[in-house]
């Protein structure tokens, strides 16, 4: 936002830039800022903020309490306190300036105007009766001491503030109670927006100064007919927003239908919510006389340019027409995104449809290829595989990267490549899984995307998509492989993981339920089914990982553990002597391999004061062992560093991944119990014992 003000903006002298952040992250922000001399800022520490209402918490305890909000409330209304010109703007911090513009005359064309929409809540019936909307209407009614109008006011065409009516506001129209409200600490959540407190305290105490006009009139008045008839008050999104998804009810080509709208209030902004992703959005609001500038920009990546869909894999079936719910099922995958597909696979008889309705952009069909002399070049594989999965990797990966050369021969149109196989069944579209990660977290450079699920020994190798560059190096894995084959453990999510590791590329998960249905049918039986079941083995389950996250230091630690354990330098069993974070004895990790699992399942066996070694469930802090009441929920790796071994055990702690690591020298490891004594085969026995009493000869003999 701030670069595209630096570029755009003509008359930045008259321009002073407020930030909102916490103290903790201020120097950031400084250092930000500092990248743009021109744009004249000032930062506003959040803490200060909140302390001039009365809050004496923590920004983050009080939004805790309060909830987002209100907490994004009082930094706005503490920030328009605190200005220094008659006239302030708010935007969003995803807001982006496409084209020159003086500042002066955005204010000025409100100025002479001073408009305020508004649409009527009547029409939107029991859905907006049960929305935050609604609830936010009453609050900020009640904060006035006012009756609640039967109006939304909430929108995105603007918002100037005018700084001494915001100031009267505060400190003359909210009442005792909503001070007493944010200010104690036992009161829930409540929600305010800082905009309809301002709209309804410029209703109730200066509307003769003001223009109240009904957005749906206007939208009657201005647009075609066909277009307005689109724009229904009993139909999300607007049953539960406002005028400002006006964007949604609007094709590329109907764009320059806003124009006499646009040139009669001199509209200067627009929320960024399309009803599709199309590179032809920004082009036509960039041809519109006013406009200026999106809101909630935050879906602007995917409109800059086109994401090429590489399709690769076997559209195979055991029952007739399987095939055609595979195309149609990627067509609804695809739609709502302005997209070219490039497709390779082998010769087939479903050939004609794939290909008339899929509608390629180029696309590759071949004779089967053998890829058997290339799998006898594996020295390092997995034990109990099925025949010939070694060589089916192989051809995924070839017929990866043959989809990926076909788009590389128009790569300069393209920002972002998905790879995808035929035979997958989405919950989301692609659009909502773009959605998704814009929403959910920032866009991470360099960085490629994966579902939760399906990693195996190593990394989702299913779908994928991430940028031009990062999405190469994951396709061209098969010519890596050709040149250095002998030397890896073969496994395809562990051999795509390296690949991507070796090579810097950040790697992010993203919520996106799926199931692998090879050659069954898409009959919704079937893939609850498949569902169900891949969630109960360890290999495609779903992962208690956070999501949007660059989370390459945790993938670098499984690889490690992994290859660790499949070619023997690390044991399936295996006693590691660790200190207790209490207490002045040693405690001993039994850490087991379970079905090639690279996490372990570990206890600690801990000595009592009179002898006899208990097992303990534990954690890891500090490089010591600390003994717990109850497990906890972790994936724990063991793997060689150097002359040493570590231990890294990851956790979720407050929806944040953490690891904390034990450095172990080879003395204090070991593949038998008996060199840590006798003691701890009698902990072993009486611990079985214990859990099955009736087994307890068998386990002793053992």
């Amino acid at each position: 936002m701030v670069a595209s003000l630096n570029e755009h903006c003509c008359d930045l002298d008259r321009v002073e830039l407020l930030l909102v952040v916490e103290a903790v992250n201020e120097p950031m922000f400084a250092e930000l800022l500092a990248r743009y001399p021109m744009v004249r800022s000032r930062i506003l520490v959040t803490d200060d903020i909140l302390a001039g209402f009365g809050i004496t918490e923590k920004p983050s305890a009080f939004l805790h309490r309060i909830g987002k909000f209100t907490f994004q409330t009082l930094k706005k209304l503490g920030a328009l306190s605190s200005v220094q010109t008659a006239w302030s703007l708010v935007l969003d911090s995803e807001s982006l300036f496409h084209k020159p513009f003086l500042m002066m005359d955005l204010l000025e064309n409100y100025r002479t105007q001073r408009y305020v929409f508004y649409t009527n809540t009547g029409p939107r019936g029991l859905l907006w009766e049960r929305s935050t909307g609604h609830q936010v209407t009453r609050n900020a009614a009640a904060a006035l001491g006012i009756a609640p109008p039967n109006r939304w006011y909430m929108e995105y065409f603007h918002w100037f503030y005018e700084t001494t009516k915001v100031i009267d506001m505060v400190q003359n129209r909210l009442g005792r109670a909503f001070f007493e409200r944010i200010g104690h600490l036992n009161q829930s959540q409540i929600d305010y927006f800082e905009n309809i407190l301002y709209y309804l305290y410029l209703q109730q105490s200066h509307a003769s100064e003001y223009n109240f006009i009904d957005f749906k009139i206007v939208i009657d008045q201005f647009l075609p007919s066909e277009v307005a008839a689109r724009f229904r008050l009993d139909e999300l999104p607007f049953s539960l927003f406002g005028n400002e998804y006006l964007l949604n009810i609007l094709t590329p080509r109907d764009i320059s239908t806003l124009l006499p709208l646009f040139n009669y209030y001199k509209l200067p902004f627009i929320r960024l919510e399309p009803p599709f992703f199309s590179t032809r959005y920004l082009p036509e609001l960039k041809a519109l006389p006013s406009f200026v500038a999106t809101i909630s920009s935050h879906h602007a990546a995917w409109l800059k340019k086109k994401i090429a869909v590489c399709i690769s894999g076997e559209f195979r079936h055991i029952i007739h027409r399987t095939p055609e719910q595979q195309v149609r099922h990627l067509l609804g995958f695809l739609s709502g995104v302005d997209c070219d597909i490039y497709l390779h696979g082998w010769h087939n008889t479903s050939e004609a449809l794939i290909i008339d309705e899929l509608k390629p952009r180029a696309y590759r069909f071949e004779n089967r290829r053998s890829f058997v002399a290339m799998e006898r070049r594996i020295a390092i594989t997995e034990p109990n595989i099925k025949p010939g999965r070694d060589a089916g990797s192989l051809a995924m990966f070839y017929g990866m990267e043959q989809a990926h050369e076909l788009m590389m021969e128009n790569a300069g149109e393209y920002d972002y490549v998905l790879r995808i196989r035929p035979d997958l069944y989405s919950e989301l579209s692609l659009k909502e899984m773009l959605v998704r990660i814009s929403d959910e977290g920032d866009l991470l450079a360099g960085t490629v995307y994966v579902p939760r699920q399906f990693h195996s020994k190593g990394i989702n190798d299913q779908i994928a998509l991430g940028p031009l560059r990062e999405m190469g190096i994951y396709a061209t894995t098969f010519s890596a492989l050709n040149h250095n084959i002998e030397q890896v453990f073969f496994n395809p999510e562990a051999v795509l993981l390296r690949r991507l590791l070796e090579n810097n590329v950040g790697l992010a998960l993203v919520d996106m339920p799926f199931s692998l249905m090879r050659e069954v049918p898409f009959k919704i039986g079937t893939i609850a089914d498949h569902l169900h079941r891949q969630h109960h083995v360890w290999w495609s389950r779903t992962e208690n990982l956070p999501l949007y996250q660059d989370l390459s230091a945790f993938f670098a630690d499984k690889l490690a553990a992994m290859e660790a354990m499949m070619i023997g330098s690390i044991p399936d069993l295996i006693y590691i002597r660790a200190p207790q974070r209490h207490g002045s004895r040693s405690a001993v990790i039994r850490a087991r391999n379970f079905d090639n699992d690279p996490s372990r399942v570990a206890s600690a066996l801990v000595p009592s004061s009179w002898g006899v070694w208990n097992f303990r469930p534990f954690q890891l802090a500090n490089g010591q062992i600390e003994l717990l009441s109850e497990a906890v929920d972790r994936l724990l790796f063991i793997f060689p560093r150097g002359a040493n071994f570590v231990v890294a055990e990851w956790r979720m702690e407050g929806g944040r991944l953490s690891v904390n690591r034990l450095v172990v020298p080879p003395a204090d490891i070991s593949a038998k119990a008996r060199l840590f004594g006798i003691r701890i085969k009698l902990a072993f026995w009486l611990e079985n014992r214990r859990r099955r009493p009736s087994m307890w000869r068998r386990v002793f003999r053992r």
